[in-house]
């Protein structure tokens, strides 16, 4: 009896829950950068936190290196995610109304045409919907 009564729980949990979401396209995208960011970020993490073990002399003693390398990716997948998805300009102009803000800096890797490889900054100064 304990059992069901868990079951009908879950269930209308489940049921309540799935007929109130209501879908914004814009957080959803955010997000989802974000997550799968923060997602590979813990996955490469983890990979060179295994990998650094073989730098060790006794690797059995070093496996926590493996959760450190985990962190550290997540935590720097998702800053990832949010420095990419995040957008700003110094001033936009959306219905209206003009917003100022600090704008988001961006590195950018460019190959000039003699095939050297530059690091430009690029920032977004103004923009507008109409």
């Amino acid at each position: 009896m304990q059992k069901f009564r868990h079951a009908v729980i879950a269930a209308t949990v489940m049921l309540l829950t799935a007929s109130w979401t209501v879908p914004v396209h814009a957080a959803e995208n955010t997000l989802k950068v974000v997550l799968e960011d923060s997602i590979y970020g813990g996955l490469i993490g983890t990979v060179l936190g295994t990998a650094s073990l073989a730098f060790t002399k006794h690797a059995s003693d070093h496996l926590d290196y493996i959760a450190y390398g985990a962190a550290v990716g997540t935590i720097a997948g998702a800053g990832v995610g949010v420095v990419t998805s995040i957008n700003r300009a110094v001033a936009e102009y959306e219905n209206g109304k003009v917003k100022l803000a600090i704008p988001t800096v961006m590195p950018d890797l460019q190959e000039t045409t003699r095939g050297q490889v530059v690091l430009a900054v690029k920032a977004n100064l103004i923009r507008g919907t109409f």
